[in-house]
């Protein structure tokens, strides 16, 4: 059979040429090996075809030689007298048996060896295999999920059946024992036995299972179940050297420490006495905190916090281009503000993004704030890549729509950074901002720090993903073409530690992002600051002449409605309300951080006073006349937050 490499396969050697091992930490880029794979199954079937073929040629040659040789062996010397049989007797010999010779020895087999050959270069490693087996453990201890459960492929969202057999359980334990975690190595060694007990047909014996079993157990501490299962082995197998070296050994501690004086046990020594094992404690504090926020649990979204929550149309500033077509914006937390911004990207930007971004994936590394290097960590599987904005017009598009939105410059911003996340891809909690304590802490960032974050969802999760505050308690869910937004810098700019964040594991789906740190620019932020105070000044001692003013007039509401006078009273006080309090207003509002002439921003945007002229307005109409006024923002549905008043 001719070799063969199909132009997916071709095209598929263009994606991974860039691409080494690693593909559990990038659900994209394993999407490959299932194309891989498919070329694989279509070049077996060849093999398969062409095998059949030369196997049926024999075949039909092996029948009609028996049943010539049947005939000729009855009686050689009649058969040989007729010349005729002599002479096919001789040429059969001397060419069609060297004919059929060539033809068993044709190496059918090399088409689908060579295209093997060729494809085995890009299969995951052994470091894949590893990685893909700590993934399902990591989303077994988040997501507080069972052997079992996983082992059914039970898990919510799923649209696709998935089981691990006998000798896939296996596997995750063996990886678990090779990594020194034991306590994972008995969790899965356990479930193997139970699916062999079961009557689960396997090429893994029960004496292996137990031999990884009794060892696990006893680094745990259990050392009269480590016991009981090396006699249950060597039950089983009596010529298991190990087992019986073991056997003895064990025996000995167990003798030792009868000999020692009684003391009280804990807890913990009680429980592993009854098989039930605690997960070690790692170097996470916030650990059991940020796992319950993954999924769900401990969230303090509390009704009076609710309440402060709402969603409004967002203009940027009054930016002329979203005057004309406002974004939807919905809070998320109050305090530090979060909000998220629906329909910031279309499906075809989204995607075009990720077509241009999926070549330059690799995985994501982190920096050693000891040493100032980046490296890999297994608390953040992913891959990333960084686009400009020369790359592709999407990316400039998207830029300038982020700086509308943020009122940001991206100026001095780092290059959009693309993520795909893998098997159980996450990134544990981590600040965006630079601690001045890192080394070369600010060296990479230019001159200045991360401001802002701004991350753009770009997939839906069918279960986990969630990016979650621990310190909040809050958690924040992915909804593809919405962008979440938050500042990393309080007004000193100091960085606000509210804000470390993390990414929850992904447990069912394929999890897309980009995010962009908005960086400031030191020197600037210095002359801002100091221009923000002299105009602050200037601006409170002109609210103070103001005040004083109308302080002087004596503009007093009273309680009782009936004390408000004559309509001409009530029109003096709702003409001083509706233009004198409007003049005060926008003068409040003018943002003293805002450089005349200059869009950029270099601190977050001040509180301002959201239309408290129409509020008061309100109230005298409902004092004065009894009527009740609902407001609703309509640009939002998830939270109907009304400002009611009545009489």
């Amino acid at each position: 059979m001719k070799f063969r490499v199909s132009v997916l396969l071709v095209a598929w050697f263009g994606v991974l040429g860039c691409v080494q091992a690693e593909f559990f930490t990038s659900i994209g880029h394993m999407t490959d090996l299932i194309y891989a794979e498919k070329d694989l199954v279509q070049s077996l079937k060849e093999y398969i075809l062409v095998e059949e073929a030369k196997l049926s040629k024999i075949k039909s040659w092996a029948d009609k030689m028996e049943a010539l040789t049947s005939k000729s062996a009855a009686d050689p010397e009649g058969y040989l007298a007729h010349p005729v049989n002599a002479y096919k007797l001789v040429k059969r010999l001397n060419t069609d048996w060297p004919a059929l010779e060539d033809l068993v020895l044709q190496d059918s087999a090399a088409g689908f060896i060579a295209n093997f050959s060729v494809q085995r270069q890009f299969f995951p490693t052994d470091e894949d295999e590893m990685g893909a087996a700590k993934a399902l453990m990591r989303l077994q201890d988040t997501y507080k999920l069972d052997p079992d459960t996983i082992s059914k492929g039970e898990l919510p969202g799923t649209k696709y059946q998935a089981v691990l057999s006998v000798d896939d359980c296996f596997g995750m334990g063996r990886s678990a024992y090779n990594d020194g975690d034991y306590y994972h190595t008995v969790l899965w060694m356990e479930q193997v036995l139970k699916q062999l007990d079961a009557g689960e047909e396997a090429t893994t014996a029960k004496t292996q299972v137990l031999d990884y079993l009794s060892y696990a157990v006893f680094q745990l501490g259990d050392l009269h179940r480590a016991l009981e299962l090396t006699r249950r082995l060597l039950s089983l197998d009596p010529s298991h050297e190990r087992a019986g070296g073991n056997l003895r050994y064990f025996e000995r501690l167990l003798e030792e420490e009868r000999e020692k004086p009684s003391s009280n046990q804990t807890e913990a020594e009680l429980a592993t006495q009854e098989g039930i094992y605690e997960r070690p404690v790692d170097y996470l504090p916030e650990r059991d905190v940020y796992e319950s926020l993954c999924r769900g649990e401990g969230v303090k979204l509390t009704p009076r916090r609710q309440k402060r929550l709402f969603c409004r149309y967002h203009h940027g500033n009054r930016t002329p281009q979203l005057l004309i077509a406002p974004f939807k914006e919905e809070d998320e937390w109050d305090s530090p503000h979060i909000v998220r911004y629906y329909d910031v990207m279309s499906d075809e930007e989204i995607e075009r993004i990720k077509e241009i971004a999926k070549p330059k994936l690799a995985r994501a590394t982190v920096r050693d704030p000891k040493t100032g290097v980046l490296t890999v960590a297994s608390y953040r599987v992913s891959k990333s890549s960084w686009l400009e904005e020369d790359d592709d017009p999407v990316v400039a598009r998207v830029n300038l729509r982020m700086q509308h939105i943020t009122g940001l410059t991206v100026k001095t911003a780092e290059l959009l950074q693309v993520a795909n996340y893998g098997m159980g891809g996450q990134y544990e909690p981590h600040f965006d901002f630079s601690r001045k304590h890192e080394q070369d802490a600010f060296k990479r960032l230019g001159t200045g720090n991360r401001v802002a974050t701004f991350l753009n969802y770009m997939s839906d999760v069918e279960a986990g993903g969630a990016t979650v505050f621990p310190d909040l308690g809050a958690a924040i869910w992915p909804k593809k073409g919405t962008a979440v937004f938050w500042y990393n810098l309080l007004r000193s700019g100091e960085g606000d530690y509210r804000t470390r964040h993390a990414a929850c594991p992904v447990l069912v789906g394929c999890k897309w992002g980009h995010m962009a740190n908005l960086i400031s620019e030191e020197k600037q932020l210095v002359q801002a600051l100091k221009e923000y105070i002299l105009l602050n000044e200037a601006k409170l001692s002109m609210i103070k002449s103001w005040t004083e003013k109308r302080d002087a007039l004596n503009l007093i509401i009273p309680e009782d409605k009936d004390d408000l006078g004559k309509l001409v009273d009530v029109y003096k006080v709702l003409k001083h309300l509706n233009k004198d309090w409007l003049l005060v207003e926008s003068f409040i509002l003018q943002d003293p951080c805002i450089a005349p002439g200059d869009a950029s921003v270099n601190f977050p945007i001040l509180g301002t006073l959201y239309k408290w002229n129409f509020v008061i307005f309100d109230l005298l109409c409902v004092m004065y006349f009894g009527k009740c006024v609902f407001k609703v923002h309509p640009c939002c549905s998830v939270y109907q937050n009304f400002i009611i008043f009545y009489a």
